[in-house]
């Protein structure tokens, strides 16, 4: 069995074929053990008093490796087992869903996938993410949970790792305030904090369809088209969809440069009167990726609206087009989340995005103003305590790379003494030869 830490989650692997002549650990760095996987064949370990050996073939030819070892003590307690039952799906709407959650660490609370239990039936279980701009919520499948009890996942990289099995087991357990998740798929288990918090009431922005008077259908062929035209469209950020007379049309404006407008001529449809809405080309694509491909809004400013029929749900905010901009050109800027009008400033790519983010979904209004959402005494603090976990991190990690400097260092003091006495000792045979 082998296992690694960074004390917030903890991954475990057992073995399929592996066997040990005696009971015992063998502590050794992750970089030695990455260099070692990529390659095939058997690799031997041998633990001597505090130094591992490992031997593996390279080419055909057998390679040692010596790592100084550490002592057991030093491993962080893992806390007791925790009981897990078959959730089936669930690894797979973890990762369609955590596309769409904040990279923002300091909103921790929506930057994880939320597990809500509040249905029933076979569908008790909703997972939901949110960056502020956009939500997606998939209610599909049904959890080993408790009824109406809810539970935040950190996106996890090991999770939307393409190498576990797609099927899982999943098990929650809360002991002392402390909410630890358990994720077995075939021989890895992954047991991870939860993100600890209050989430927010997603379904209150959750638009009816019903009042939608505009609608966009896209085609399968077109949506792959648009992935690989949408990248370098011109108009930066932003795409514009021009709807009417049931076409859509694509347009893209550059500063300087002509505008660009390409129909959608492979099925795709528009029913309404007739609208023009401008997105941020990357969610529309993240969404069109998940799945989504018929949205339906009420107005031009409006949120637009999708369901997939399998028990998925999309939100999507538009940008905004800046009135103060010549009508040819249809610059796009987002809304200022402080005033509620649109910024006139000119921004970066890395500005407007970091804006994006922290806008929220203002839905059910006729004019959608989107505000941030104010973050409370415990999320601050929170947040604080997450960046100085973060600094302990990298302290620990920096003690780890000088002991490691300090232990080649002795050895390699060693090893010229050694050779300086051997030195000594030749010079001192060829002083006693007589010619």
């Amino acid at each position: 069995m082998a296992q690694a830490t960074d004390i917030d989650q903890t991954a475990t692997y057992s073995f399929a074929e592996a066997s040990s002549e005696e009971d015992g650990q063998a502590f050794l760095p992750i970089a030695i053990l990455k260099d070692i996987a990529k390659g095939a064949g058997t690799v031997r370990i041998v633990t001597i008093n505090d130094s591992v050996t490992l031997t593996h073939t390279v080419a055909g030819h057998p390679m040692e490796l010596l790592s100084e070892g550490f002592d057991a003590k030093e491993w962080p307690v893992q806390g007791s087992e925790i009981p897990v039952s078959e959730a089936k799906g669930f690894l797979k709407a973890y990762r369609r869903m955590a596309v769409f959650a904040s990279v923002d660490e300091t909103r921790r609370v929506i930057s994880g996938v939320c597990v809500d239990t509040q249905g029933s039936g076979d569908r008790n279980a909703t997972l939901v993410a949110t960056d502020g701009r956009r939500l997606c919520c998939c209610n599909s499948m049904k959890l080993p949970l408790s009824d109406g009890a809810s539970v935040i996942i950190p996106r996890s990289k090991f999770l939307l790792w393409g190498g576990l099995p797609e099927e899982a087991e999943l098990g929650i357990e809360t002991l002392k305030g402390l909410t630890r998740i358990c994720i077995k798929a075939g021989g890895w288990t992954h047991r991870i904090k939860a993100v600890d918090g209050v989430y927010p009431n997603w379904r209150q922005v959750i638009p009816n369809s019903e009042d939608a008077v505009h609608r966009i259908v896209f085609t399968d062929p077109e949506v792959e088209a648009m992935g690989k035209l949408l990248p370098s469209f011109p108009g930066g950020e932003e795409i514009t969809l021009e709807c009417a007379e049931k076409t859509v049309s694509l347009y893209g404006f550059d500063k300087g440069a002509k505008a660009l407008t390409i129909p959608l001529t492979a099925g795709s449809s528009y029913e309404g009167k007739g609208c023009r809405v401008t997105l941020n080309r990357h969610y529309l694509l993240d969404a069109l990726n998940a799945g989504f491909r018929r949205f339906a809004f009420s107005e031009q400013g409006s949120p637009l609206f999708s369901d997939d029929g399998n028990g998925a749900r999309h939100v999507l905010m538009p940008m905004r087009v800046n009135p103060d901009v010549g009508a040819d050109s249809k610059n796009s800027q987002p809304v200022n989340p402080e005033t509620g009008h649109e910024s006139t400033t000119t921004t970066t790519t890395e500005e407007k995005s970091m804006k994006q983010e922290k806008e929220v979904p203002q839905v059910g209004t006729t004019t959608p103003v989107n505000q941030e959402v104010p973050q409370t005494a415990l999320e601050r603090a929170q947040a604080s305590y997450e960046k100085m976990k973060a600094c302990l991190r990298d302290v620990q990690a920096s003690l780890a790379d000088m002991a490691t400097e300090l232990r080649d260092a002795i050895r390699e003091d060693k090893q010229r003494k050694s050779d300086t006495e051997g030195i000594r000792a030749i010079l001192a045979k060829i002083q006693t030869m007589k010619v």
